[in-house]
């Protein structure tokens, strides 16, 4: 049973004892609470007497005598003795004079009885409980009067408990206002996920955390739902197939239900609920329409009352009601086993009450089951285009697979399908789609004659023509448009530059029909379609421009999911141009109007979180972007699976989150190599292992930033920890990507630097520095500057490194970032310091940088905040001087060495002072623990 339920209230201060009222279902353990209450305060000392009801109780004289017995129960467990010597024939025998002598006279529970009754309670002190289950079953009007006479008399220390399925017909106002009356519901008594688990294995059954979650879902915390499902699985069931038929079939759910809860409900009031269980939630207007009946409001309160498998919605309005999961998943496939035809017009009548309310998705779902497939076609028309704006993809996917494929020929249709598939990131299904599409609509614009319009059933004109309908009209979606858009979302997918369908910035959608709602929804997504397309393709500031005008529109209808994706969008947009300022404050509006709108666990915000946090990298503030990558992280969840190619969970291939999982891994990398900066040894094994990770990622599809992205900061980590491979293996696998080719050079010139190459590098770089060519990533262009900067200086080309210095600083401003400036040389800060006054706009830029070179004078450019080269990244050994490193903790002397390595003692000596002048030691002790602390030994 719930813990939560607790035990019962001891008393309340009150003239007369306390009332406890423990309603649920059938099934639902209320014997079961109130068997654990009795063991748990026999334990305690107190009296404990237990009466089981049944229909022969309807009796005033049987209901006495019953009570009775185990109020003489109660007395027997805490004074054997008073017990014994308490017999109520005094009082009977009062009683029976009074009322005329018979053998078939009995003591009844009149007031004056009663109080002679209380009177002897009083006289034993200790408290005594009296837990009365199955109350239900007393209907007889003088029978309940008897009990309420209990209750009304009942003395401080006599406590009653009642178990019943419904509230009994007693005065339960007039206790709640002498704050008797302590009330545990059907709600108190459900099973929460940890009790459903707890009950699986008191049968040897253990449930994984997703199939305990799915059982508890299916029971609704019913405890005798959970108990029958676990014994069948006890059985040697499978759980997988069991949980998927068993809400459906399962036999022993089927009979519990006939047996102990549609029993006494005559035969009127059972086809009422099959009338009316078709739909999730049932509005009272709905059960009406349904069943035909004017009182069917009345019908629906007099079953809640009766039996709590139907409640009401708290706080509805207008009242609603629901059946219990397992008790409408029972009556549905009784109303489909006893006639399908009634069944598929209850769900098509259901669908069109929705369609007329508004509810889209329950009339999707509806119009699915229904088998009338003009109108399934008529609801995806009017619906499925919002549904998509509204970030529920899902419902669209689940309601196409309800019908036949058959029956899915439309090609507009197929190209909805297609979208919603690639808005879930199920790629291979989106083209599976798409394709039937294409083909589909080749057909139609090749046939002879126009094709026949969709079937006219009664549903679809009713859908049409009801005056509720007006305000709402639909035109079927057009299929070119949609396949337009479906082709721009799959070509994202195509190649890592996302070539293909690349819209062209003349072709933007201009918003049309105005006064038809499911077309002013196609020129939204057409919008957010095109918009990304030309972002991903290139086209920043059209897409840009782009999501903009959606933004507009999609906040004037209301839609805060599609505000969310504009928002999104725009953030992307603004990375992608380099326009970091941008991006950090449209992510930051996308975050702060995702919690807004109750969207803070929408997947749309893991790109926001992702940035935002790379943006406060960029600006040095390592605890703001952690915060935004546990956020991030906390909307994957838990447990969720996070594979190294990026893909989320196992169900199926999140081809589009798992672009973003690998921005937000490679993001964190980061922060893991910058909080690991005191660790030199730490750092290179992040290195490492990124590698490996980077290794086995395809290009991102569709997203080449992403690609880019990695490996920038990889190779940047791996010349901070002198792990010179790793810098060549990141090369060597920006060579195979074409679009990479600026970013590569600058690469290679950062390495060439490095290693004192300095005409090497500058020659790398020299196209990127005179923008003949251009780079993926601005902050490789800013590199390629400071490279420049770099090499000027040290030829003694004062005003070449100026200039060049200039031209990084306005690059670094529209990208507002700091950090891309701190990370190539000690020249870029002594050129920053040397020339301070004369950056113009940029002065107060150049302070913020300067302030932390100061500050941070001994960190690194990359994983801290110092620059790279020079100042103090690891130092750059050969392979020989890395060797002899790891020979010097060792005992042996030069001469050893030497001859170990077969060469003469002064070539040792000659390496050694090689390696002392890189490690800036001047001893072999030194030399060592220089080697151990950046993590070479």
């Amino acid at each position: 049973m719930p813990t939560s339920c607790g035990s019962p209230a001891c008393g309340s201060g009150a003239d007369h004892g306390s009332v406890t009222l423990v309603t649920g279902s059938a099934g639902a353990g209320k014997t079961t609470l109130m068997a654990t209450w009795a063991r748990a305060l026999d334990a305690r000392g107190d009296g404990v007497g237990w009466v089981t009801l049944s229909r022969d109780d309807n009796d005033p004289a049987s209901l006495t005598a019953a009570l009775l017995d185990a109020i003489r129960e109660a007395l027997e467990s805490v004074e054997p003795a008073s017990a014994s010597s308490w017999q109520p024939q005094a009082a009977a025998a009062s009683e029976m004079r009074r009322r005329g002598s018979g053998p078939d006279v009995r003591p009844r529970l009149s007031a004056g009885f009663a109080s002679l009754v209380a009177a002897e309670i009083v006289a034993v002190g200790a408290d005594l409980w009296l837990l009365i289950d199955d109350v239900h079953l007393v209907r007889d009007p003088q029978t309940l009067g008897t009990l309420e006479t209990l209750l009304n008399r009942a003395p401080p220390n006599l406590h009653v408990v009642l178990g019943a399925r419904a509230d009994p017909a007693v005065h339960l106002s007039k206790l709640r206002l002498q704050e008797r009356l302590r009330e545990v519901r059907d709600r108190d008594l459900r099973l929460s996920r940890d009790e459903t688990a707890a009950v699986a294995a008191l049968h040897g059954i253990h449930l994984d955390e997703g199939q305990v979650a799915r059982l508890h879902d299916l029971t609704e915390g019913w405890a005798a739902g959970v108990g029958l499902a676990a014994l069948s699985l006890a059985s040697g069931r499978d759980p997988e197939s069991f949980l998927a038929a068993f809400a459906h079939d399962d036999g022993a759910v089927a009979a519990y239900l006939v047996d102990e809860v549609l029993e006494s409900i005559d035969d009127d009031r059972r086809e009422f609920m099959l009338d009316t269980c078709v739909p999730d939630d049932l509005p009272e207007a709905l059960a009406v329409r349904l069943s035909g009946r004017d009182d069917a409001g009345q019908v629906l309160a007099q079953l809640t009352a009766a039996n709590s498998l139907l409640t009401l919605t708290p706080d509805s309005h207008p009242a609603t009601y629901r059946y219990h999961a397992l008790l409408r998943s029972y009556l549905r496939a009784r109303l489909r086993a006893e006639s399908a035809q009634r069944s598929d017009a209850k769900h098509a009548e259901t669908a069109v009450w929705f369609a007329e309310q508004g509810r889209a998705a329950d009339a999707l779902e509806h119009a699915a089951a229904s088998a009338d497939h003009g109108l399934f076609r008529a609801v995806l028309h009017r619906y499925a285009v919002g549904q998509l704006l509204d970030g529920h993809p899902a419902r669209i996917e689940g309601a196409i697979a309800l019908v036949p494929q058959a029956v899915v020929t439309d090609p507009a249709l197929l190209a909805v399908a297609a979208i919603a598939s690639l808005q879930s990131g199920n790629l291979a299904a989106a083209r599976a789609h798409l394709a039937a599409a294409t083909t589909a609509f080749a057909l139609v614009e090749t046939s002879p004659t126009s094709p026949a319009p969709p079937t006219r059933s009664e549903s679809v004109a009713a859908l049409q023509t009801t005056p509720e309908r007006a305000s709402i009209p639909y035109v079927p979606l057009p299929a070119d448009r949609l396949i337009r858009v479906a082709t721009w979302g799959e070509a994202q997918f195509q190649s890592p530059s996302g070539a293909g369908a690349t819209p062209e910035p003349a072709d933007l959608a201009q918003p049309s029909n105005a006064g038809v709602p499911n077309l002013v929804d196609l020129d939204l997504l057409e919008q957010l379609r095109q918009a990304l397309a030309l972002v991903i393709s290139g086209q920043p500031g059209e897409g840009r421009r782009l999501f903009e005008r959606a933004l507009h529109q999609a906040r004037r209808s209301g839609r805060s999911f599609a505000v969310l994706s504009c928002l999104t969008g725009l953030t992307v947009a603004s990375a992608a141009a380099g326009e970091r300022a941008q991006m950090r404050r449209w992510a930051d509006e996308a975050i702060s109007h995702a919690h807004r709108s109750g969207l803070g666990s929408s997947t749309d915000l893991l790109l926001p979180h992702t940035l935002a946090a790379e943006g406060a990298l960029e600006h040095y503030d390592i605890e703001r972007a952690e915060r935004q990558v546990s956020a991030a992280l906390s909307i994957i969840g838990p447990t969720t699976d996070r594979h190294p190619n990026g893909s989320v969970g196992t169900s199926v291939q999140r081809d589009v989150v798992s672009t973003v999982m690998r921005t937000l891994r490679a993001t964190t990398t980061c922060i893991e190599f910058t909080r690991a900066d005191a660790d030199p040894t730490r750092q290179r094994k992040i290195v490492t292992s990124r590698l490996e990770e980077v290794r086995r990622l395809p290009p991102a599809a569709g997203a080449i930033n992403v690609t880019t992205y990695e490996l920038i900061t990889l190779h940047r980590m791996a010349l901070v920890t002198a792990q010179l491979s790793v810098a060549e293996a990141v090369e060597a696998l920006s060579a195979a990507i074409p679009p990479l080719e600026g970013d590569l050079r600058v690469m290679r010139g950062l390495r060439s630097l490095r290693l004192g190459h300095d005409q090497e590098a500058r020659s790398h770089v020299a196209p990127v520095v005179r923008r003949e060519l251009r780079c993926v990533m601005g902050q490789s262009e800013v590199t390629a500057q400071l490279i420049e900067v770099t090499v000027a200086r040290r030829n003694q080309q004062a005003t070449v490194a100026h200039e060049a210095l200039l031209c990084a600083l306005d690059l670094t401003a529209s990208q507002d970032g700091l950090r891309m400036m701190l990370g190539v040389s000690a020249d870029v800060m002594t050129a920053l310091r040397e020339s301070r006054g004369r950056f113009g706009r940029h002065e107060s830029v150049v302070d913020r940088l300067i302030e932390i070179g100061d500050a941070q004078d001994d960190s690194t450019g990359f994983g801290r905040t110092r620059p790279v080269a020079g100042f103090g990244a690891a130092p750059l050994l050969s392979p020989r001087e890395l060797s002899l490193l790891r020979e010097l903790p060792s005992l042996l002397t030069v001469a050893e060495i030497a001859r170990a390595r077969s060469v003469s003692p002064n070539t040792i000596k000659t390496q050694l002072r090689s390696l002392f002048e890189k490690l800036e030691v001047s001893t072999r002790r030194d030399a060592v623990a220089a080697g151990r602390h950046e993590g070479l030994i």
